[in-house]
């Protein structure tokens, strides 16, 4: 069955959705479109695409199997009233508008999907929780245009008392109302720069009421008093509690955004970066060697020398699409060596005028060896490089010698 069939099937026809254009002063002029079926997940949905050339040109509407469809309604037909409630505000959903909350579940589950920022088990965590959300939201008949108003604060703390009584601890309540907040915040955010729903303009679930009503719901369990034997070992047990509450205060609060350094000593930095930022290891070709502009001449020539190995860590400003920071990541090549097989050396990180004092640089150190755990990883600097040499040893970096360049072909070598 082609795309026409299906949508035939569900109401639509080419004339019928003409004369819906041609009777609509705004979808005749200021939002000349046509109705589309995507599929997500094995299941299609109804979305009004715009013919001039904008960003978010795809006005997302509705399951083609909506739950609440009229009798003798059909799918189509739905869908139009959504379009038409949606134009009302340009596409910004008012409050008069019935739709339940659980509908937006599916579309939010698409960002979080496309969130480069994420991991696979924090992005599946998520999932996870908001279809919790989603499909107790579906059984208390929750309408969409509460999310505006005050009464959502009865909704979150209604679901609070919903998962407690699962018996979930307050941490682990208090991980999973998170990301219910993260989706309202997603509900009201701006299309264009944030990748939001924008339906409201706001809701008033903020950090500090979360907060405030975790305190007055759910009591603090009382500590388990430890007795030890001496001081020595009631010191390391009340460090390493307060290190792991740390950590996880730290996870909860940043989306679980979120890089671990281990140095030596087993030590954990926790490192972030603004959301205006996106990162990703680029992996070049012939063709293609690197993002930023300059020269391609010592590209290639760690192209031909690692067979095409190498990677580069970008830092993205998301606002303008400029390259904000990279850093070289290159394996074993005969200039370097010192280093064995496996073995992995960070080169050449440069961090824009514009974007500097942002901790890009320490950011881009955790994620590469994120990335890169069980190998060992280099990286060198001037000794006189005080700032570089800082960044080095926040990241978890031990210096292990000086090394000295050869006249002949540049090879690096330790110092005895």
């Amino acid at each position: 069955m082609d795309t026409k069939q299906l949508k035939e099937r569900y109401g639509w026809s080419k004339d019928l959705e003409n004369q819906i254009i041609s009777l609509n002063k705004q979808l005749k002029e200021d939002y000349r479109g046509s109705f589309k079926l995507k599929k997500l997940k094995g299941k299609y949905y109804w979305y009004y695409q715009l013919s001039a050339r904008v960003k978010s040109r795809e006005k997302y509407l509705c399951s083609v199997e909506p739950n609440d469809l009229e009798p003798n309604q059909t799918s189509f037909n739905y869908a139009v009233i959504i379009l038409q409630e949606k134009l009302r505000s340009k596409f910004v959903m008012g409050i008069r508008n019935k739709s339940y909350l659980h509908t937006y579940i599916i579309p939010f589950k698409e960002y979080i999907d496309n969130d480069k920022n994420l991991t696979s088990s924090v992005i599946s965590g998520r999932r996870n929780t908001i279809d919790r959300f989603g499909s107790w939201c579906k059984n208390e008949g929750i309408r969409l245009n509460v999310v505006p108003t005050n009464d959502i604060k009865i909704v979150y703390g209604n679901y609070i008392r919903f998962i407690e009584n699962k018996g979930l601890v307050r941490t682990s309540v208090k991980a999973q109302i998170q990301i219910v907040r993260y989706f309202l915040d997603w509900l009201c955010r701006d299309k264009e720069s944030l990748r939001g729903a924008e339906l409201f303009p706001s809701h008033p679930i903020t950090l500090k009421f979360q907060n405030e009503l975790l305190k007055d719901m759910i009591s603090t369990p009382q500590r388990e008093v430890k007795i030890f034997r001496n001081s020595y070992y009631e010191d390391s047990w009340n460090q390493c509690s307060n290190k792991i509450q740390e950590i996880w205060q730290g996870y909860c609060e940043n989306e679980g955004r979120l890089d671990r350094i281990r140095d030596k000593n087993g030590k954990i930095n926790l490192v972030e970066i603004d959301d205006k930022f996106s990162f990703n290891f680029f992996k070049p070709t012939i063709f293609n060697l690197k993002l930023h502009q300059g020269s391609v001449l010592l590209y290639l020539f760690w192209y031909i020398f690692s067979f095409g190995k190498y990677q580069i860590f970008y830092i993205i400003d998301k606002g303008n699409n400029k390259v904000a920071h990279y850093s070289n990541i290159l394996p074993k090549i005969f200039k370097y060596s010192f280093m064995k097989k496996n073995d992995w050396q960070i080169v050449n990180v440069f961090t824009f005028s514009d974007y500097r004092r942002h901790q890009l640089y320490q950011f881009a150190l955790a994620k590469i060896l994120s990335e890169l755990k069980g190998t060992n990883i280099w990286i060198g600097t001037r000794n006189d490089n005080i700032a570089s040499i800082n960044g080095i040893e926040k990241a978890g970096f031990k210096k292990v010698a000086n090394v000295s360049k050869t006249r002949v072909f540049g090879i690096y070598k330790l110092n005895e």
